[in-house]
């Protein structure tokens, strides 16, 4: 096969934007059409914002470079687990009062604490929503009962509504436990907790 120059550089560079390429993500209720065996499309969105996240890190970690988005619409977004973003990734909400991220209820804590949301990446976003409800019944010297942030952005967040009782030890940071990163235009309020600050 006798291949021109052009033809080579224009496979090589076809190849490189299909690696590079970056796909949007999108969550929904069940009401809307959410279900974790979609594919995540507009069309047909995912049900849970952990799958969202575990499909954006996938791609972003396959690709070694960019960020991925993860859209989630409106409503509200109960965690089963603890949802860590540990990857170039940003779960943008709604808007505030549209967009609702419940924690799990009457957890029974251990060392290290259960955070509703981790963030542990530079390039890792939370933005547009709110993260509510974490309640603990026993908390052991745990950090950040609605957000953790490691690293990362918390940017136009309201965390509201998370409480911790009951354990001998303190808790550090009922709304937000901040290492590093940015708190942006986020209004933490009404966090109850055992020690620590609010």
């Amino acid at each position: 096969m006798n291949l021109s120059m052009k033809h080579v550089l224009g496979v090589s560079v076809g190849l490189l934007l299909c690696l590079s390429a970056r796909a949007d993500w999108y969550v929904a209720t069940e009401a809307n059409g959410g279900n974790d065996n979609n594919a995540g499309t507009a069309d047909a969105p995912f049900l849970t914002i952990a799958k969202g996240v575990a499909a954006a890190t996938a791609e972003v970690t396959a690709a070694g470079e960019g960020v991925s988005v993860v859209h989630v619409g409106e409503g509200e977004f109960p965690l089963t687990e603890q949802l860590v973003v540990s990857a170039a990734v940003e779960v943008r909400g709604a808007g505030r009062g549209k967009t609702f991220i419940k924690g799990k209820q009457n957890i029974t804590g251990t060392y290290g604490g259960y955070s509703a949301v981790v963030l542990n990446h530079e390039q890792a976003l939370l933005q547009d929503l709110m993260v509510y409800k974490n309640t603990y019944t026993v908390a052991q010297n745990a950090w950040g009962l609605g957000v953790r942030l490691v690293k990362g952005t918390l940017r136009f967040c309201d965390i509201g509504s998370n409480t911790a009782s009951g354990g001998p030890y303190r808790v550090h940071g009922g709304g937000v436990y901040m290492e590093s990163g940015l708190i942006d235009h986020c209004v933490i309020t009404n966090n109850v907790l055992s020690g620590g600050g609010g």
